[in-house]
């Protein structure tokens, strides 16, 4: 994860101009790590180093512990479906309650987690 990124989805160069992103599949936790899959808006492209969630993680009293950025590695075609993921015990291994906020254009989502031992379960 980057530092936090809150510019635009432009796509210098591309003739898709600004390129939206939504989900495809909402943010859940599956096993332990928790994931989610985006696509670009409106048949667009979007190139390299595009930003395509904005990620949280915060403590039951939404105090926050880490955020970050996933970025585009590759240019991304109008009918792929990309997907993000991380372990969010890697920034919460104290064990308590916890949630990600993982936000895909302007849709914001969240999921509430708990660690135990060093494992997340789902609340």
């Amino acid at each position: 994860m980057d530092d936090w990124e809150t510019s635009s989805y432009e796509s210098a160069g591309y003739d898709s101009g600004l390129v939206g992103l939504e989900f495809v599949d909402a943010p859940a936790l599956n096993g332990e790590h928790i994931e989610w899959s985006f696509r670009t808006v409106g048949g667009k492209t979007a190139p390299s180093g595009t930003v395509t969630s904005q990620i949280a993680v915060m403590t039951h009293d939404h105090n926050m512990i880490r955020g970050g950025t996933n970025k585009l590695q590759t240019e991304f075609g109008p009918h792929d479906v990309g997907g993000g993921r991380f372990n969010p015990v890697q920034y919460t291994a104290d064990d308590g309650d916890y949630y990600a906020s993982i936000t895909v254009g302007n849709d914001v989502k969240y999921v509430s987690y708990s660690v135990n031992e060093r494992r997340a379960h789902a609340v």
